[in-house]
Order: C-alpha cells, then sequence, then structure tokens
C-alpha cells in the first residue's frame, strides 16, 4: 500500500510538470489561451472524462486479475506464461478494440476526413500508427507473462509497477522527441522530481 501511495504522489507530480509547462507556453503566446477553447464548463468536463477514463482502464486489470481461468486453461492446453496471458487477453481487449474502431469510424463519417488517410505522404503515419499498435500490444503481453509470473498478486504489484514505468518512460522519450522544449526550468525540476518519486514506488512495491 506505501507503494501505490508514493506512485499516486509521483503521478499527481509529473502531472504539475505539465501544468507548469503548459502554463509558461500559454503566457508566452505560443497556445491558444484558454478562454478561446471554451468555456470552464468544458475544461471541467475534459478533466472529468480524462479522470474517468483512468478509473476505468484499471477495469482491464480487473478482468486480468479474475479472468485467472481462462489462462489456467491455456497453460493446462501447452501455452507458456505469455500465450496464457494473451489467450486472456483476447477476451479482455475485443470489446475495447470494437468500441474504439467503432468511434473512430463515426468521427471520420462526421468529420469526413476518411480521404486524408489516402493523402501522397501518409505512408510514414500508417507506420508509424501500426508500430505503436504493435508495442502496446507488446507491452500488454509481457505484462500479463509477467504478472502470472509473480503468482497471487501479480495483477496488483504488476499493474503498480507497469503503470510507473509507463508514465516514466513516456516522459523521457517526451523529453528527447522535444516535448519539453522551452519549458522554464521549475517544470523540467518538478519533472525529474516526479520521476524520482515513480522510481522509489517502483522499488517499494518490487521490495514488497
Amino acid at each position: 500500500m506505501a507503494g501505490v501511495f508514493i506512485a499516486l504522489i509521483g503521478t499527481a507530480v509529473v502531472g504539475w510538470a505539465g501544468w507548469e509547462r503548459d502554463a509558461k507556453k500559454s503566457r508566452d503566446g505560443t497556445t491558444v489561451p484558454t478562454a478561446a477553447k471554451g468555456s470552464a464548463r468544458k475544461l471541467w468536463m475534459g478533466l472529468g472524462l480524462s479522470i474517468g477514463s483512468g478509473l476505468l482502464s484499471s477495469c482491464g486489470n480487473l478482468g486480468f486479475a479474475f479472468g485467472g481461468r481462462i489462462s489456467e486453461r491455456a497453460h493446462a492446453l501447452g501455452a507458456g506464461p505469455t500465450g496464457a496471458a494473451s489467450a486472456l487477453w483476447s477476451v479482455i481487449l475485443l470489446p475495447v478494440f470494437l468500441f474504439n474502431f467503432s468511434y473512430s469510424l463515426y468521427l471520420l463519417r462526421k468529420n469526413r476526413s476518411a480521404h486524408l488517410f489516402r493523402l501522397p505522404g501518409t505512408m510514414h503515419y500508417w507506420g508509424l500508427g501500426i508500430a505503436m499498435g504493435l508495442d502496446w500490444m507488446a507491452g500488454m503481453a509481457a505484462y500479463g507473462a509477467g504478472a502470472l509470473s509473480l503468482g497471487r498478486l501479480g495483477a496488483s504489484i504488476g499493474w503498480i509497477l507497469f503503470s510507473s514505468f509507463m508514465i516514466i518512460v513516456a516522459n523521457v522519450l517526451g523529453a528527447f522527441t522535444g516535448e519539453w522544449k522551452g519549458a522554464p526550468t521549475k517544470a523540467r525540476a518538478i519533472m525529474a522530481v516526479g520521476i524520482v518519486i515513480l522510481t522509489v514506488a517502483i522499488a517499494v512495491v518490487g521490495t514488497s
């Protein structure tokens, strides 16, 4: 529980760093002022949807934690840890895929933007999109195999490790790709502190 609490603090600190970075860009005029983007009501609605999305995303791990009979059956049929975890993910992620696929089609039709994917020079982005999907699924498969190998508490311990390390890697890669270019020293320092706290959380959870 201490590791979970530390991870929550680290996540909040990382979010604070992003807030400081975006506030600096807004003051410099490099982003559109909030007032021009919409009302305060829309802002809070967006925050609510983001928080709700984060909370509901954990339901996938609940399915993994309580769907052990599927992975056990796959293991009994000769599958290793990765195969057993993939058998369970195929059931959990199927409705996720259908929902996202349907909503994407809806947006393409609503915005009449499907033709943009056939423009010259878009093959590069097709490749990046496919690579993102493959990397994401590979990460989930690796998490599943690791969680099963950790035993009874694998889904609990593994998810904290998975989420914390994902935040760390995403922000480090963001720094290398220019996401933090021009950010104030304060924001960079806060981000560094957040990453250190998440690293401590990983160590605490791993020790437990």
